[in-house]
C-alpha cells in the first residue's frame, strides 16, 4: 500500500486516526530508548525530519530540548507537536527563544535504567504530527483501549507483539506499506 493517509484508508481512517492519537495510544517497546533513538529506529524518522519537524516534545508533562538525555521508560507518557502558533508554541517550542523561562517545567536528564524490560509507553500526536507520523505509527503498531475504538481502524486489527496491560485493549497495525 503506497500514498497518502487518505489513499490508504480514506477520510474515515484519517478522521479515526486524529480523534486516537490526540487521546493516547500504547506503543510496544523492547527496552528503554531516548526520544531521539525511538523517533529513529521504531519510526524510521531522518535526523533532518525530527531536527526541523518535531518542535514541541513532552515527555510525562515536561518539555524536552535534549532529545538524548530524555528517557522513555515505563509509565513514560510522550507527546509530539510540530510548530504551533502564538505564544504557547513560543514557549514549548524545543531550543526556542523562551526555553530559559521555562526553568520549572523542563525534563530533567535522565540516565537509562538497567533492568527494564519491555513494555507499553502512551503516546499522543497533535497538529501537523498526526498526518506526518501517521503512516510510521500504524506501520509500528499500537494499542487503543477497546471502549474508544473506532470502526473505520477495525480492517487493522492485528495480533499484539506481546501481552496486552490490564483491561480491554486492542492492536492496531497495518500490513506494510
Amino acid at each position: 500500500m503506497k500514498g497518502t493517509l487518505e489513499e490508504i484508508g480514506g477520510r474515515q481512517v484519517r478522521g479515526a486516526l486524529v480523534r486516537v492519537v490526540q487521546s493516547g495510544v500504547f506503543v510496544w517497546l523492547e527496552h528503554p530508548y531516548t526520544v531521539r533513538a525511538f523517533l529513529e529506529e521504531c519510526f524510521n524518522l531522518s535526523e533532518s525530519f525530527i531536527l526541523s519537524r518535531v518542535q514541541t516534545i513532552l515527555l510525562d508533562s515536561k518539555v524536552v530540548d535534549d532529545m538524548d538525555t530524555a528517557w522513555l521508560c515505563p509509565g513514560s507518557r510522550l507527546a509530539l507537536s510540530a510548530a504551533m502558533p502564538g505564544v504557547v508554541g513560543a514557549a514549548l517550542r524545543r531550543d526556542g527563544l523562551f526555553a530559559r523561562m521555562r526553568e520549572g517545567i523542563r525534563c530533567p536528564a535522565g540516565c537509562c535504567p538497567e533492568d527494564a524490560a519491555p513494555f507499553w509507553m502512551e503516546l499522543r500526536l497533535y497538529n501537523a504530527m498526526i498526518e506526518e507520523l501517521a503512516r510510521p505509527l500504524l506501520a509500528y503498531g499500537f494499542l487503543i483501549r477497546e471502549d474508544r475504538m473506532e470502526p473505520a481502524l477495525s480492517a487493522f486489527l492485528q495480533e499484539p507483539p506481546s501481552a496486552l496491560p490490564t483491561g480491554s485493549f486492542l492492536f492496531v497495525r497495518t500490513p506494510s506499506f
